[in-house]
């Protein structure tokens, strides 16, 4: 368990201006001290937020993009007014961005004094041999890791903090030098769904669309020019962090070859169990669609609700990868008849996990 006073969370996603591409990322720093206020603020402000608009209030956490979809067709732009709520509780914002330059990158004058990196090396303990990428490629590549990379950044920068507990939604790993060092970090916590369950990695995702619209209505260079936007706020309590070229090596995956990550997920999980995609086209009329249909029902609003309070996961449940990592404190929740033969069989296998169905959550 972390002696660190501090927690951290982490969220990233990619900047696109004109032909210009970019990693963005965001780790949000918060005493252990304020967390409880700072979720008291949270949830109220949220609460708030949808009862004063009537719209239903169905869960605690939201991520930037469920409250542009619900509040932005009627003109509210809530996420400013979120980090004014919170910002007086947030202890530190760490703001991370990488691109690798190339001839035809339509880029603002000097973004960064970073060089031309036309060509990286990737794979290079693969079977069949290194290959060499283009710059657009290499960012194309580490994409999915990039809130490792994050976390990889901060504790570089803060190695007298790498026992802080930090907090980061799921990613995909691949060996690299960067991986390397990470993974031996015991306080990592990898989130499903964690923009929607986890008070930590949602305000970072929150911060982050905040930061990058005010990029995006100022203007403003994607180098330290980011400053401005960021002092009026957070005056000494913010850096940003250049992750390019300097960074290629310790970046770039050795091989193809996926690394599991379980062993830094949170736990308890709560799984989903769904009908399939061809009983629910069955039922609806349509081909597939049957996660985004959930994502907006109650049924998956009180998991994600219970999650939020227990400091768990949730994931729709994989047969092809989850059987190995069930732990016996992860609970099974399902809607319909397919899902509950699904759990039914896993009862038959010996696991033991707690139930439960839409209906009686």
């Amino acid at each position: 368990m972390s002696t660190m006073s501090e927690y951290v969370g982490f969220d990233s996603k990619r900047f696109v201006r004109g032909r210009f591409e970019a990693l963005i990322g965001v780790g949000i720093t918060i005493q252990k001290s304020k967390f409880e206020e700072f979720k008291e603020v949270y949830n109220n402000f949220m609460k708030e937020l949808f009862n004063n608009n009537n719209i239903p209030y169905r869960r605690p956490i939201y991520k930037s993009y469920d409250l542009k979809r619900l509040f932005f067709s009627q003109g509210i732009h809530p996420i400013e007014d979120f980090v004014k709520e919170t910002k007086g509780l947030i202890d530190f914002v760490d703001f991370y961005y990488s691109y690798f330059k190339n001839k035809t990158m339509d880029q603002k004058d000097d973004e960064t004094k970073d060089k031309i990196t036309d060509f990286i090396d990737v794979y290079y303990n693969a079977p069949k041999g290194k290959q060499t990428v283009s710059a657009i490629k290499f960012m194309n590549i580490i994409e999915p890791t990039y809130p490792a990379i994050c976390v990889w950044s901060f504790i570089n920068s803060n190695p007298l903090k790498c026992d802080a507990d930090f907090y980061i939604d799921n990613f995909k790993a691949l060996p690299s030098k960067m991986w390397n060092e990470l993974s031996n970090i015991k306080t990592m916590n990898v989130v499903y769904s964690g923009g929607k369950c986890n008070y930590l990695v949602s305000a970072a995702d929150l911060y982050l669309c905040c930061i990058e619209d005010r990029i995006r209505e100022g203007d403003v260079p994607l180098n330290r020019s980011v400053h401005k936007i960021l002092h009026p706020d957070f005056t000494g309590k913010f850096d940003t962090n250049f992750v390019g070229t300097h960074y290629l090596y310790p970046l770039a995956p050795a091989s193809k070859s996926e690394i599991s990550i379980n062993s830094k997920i949170l736990h308890p999980i709560y799984y989903i169990f769904t009908e399939g995609s061809e009983i629910f086209s069955k039922t609806f009329g349509r081909k597939g669609g049957e996660q985004t249909f959930l994502e907006q029902s109650p049924f998956l609003d009180k998991v994600l609700s219970i999650a939020a309070k227990e400091n768990g996961s949730v994931k729709f449940y994989d047969p092809t990868q989850d059987n190995s990592f069930i732990l016996p404190s992860d609970k099974f929740y399902y809607y319909g008849e397919k899902g509950k033969e699904k759990i039914e069989t896993l009862k038959r296998l010996g696991f033991t996990n707690e139930i439960s169905t839409a209906e009686n959550i």
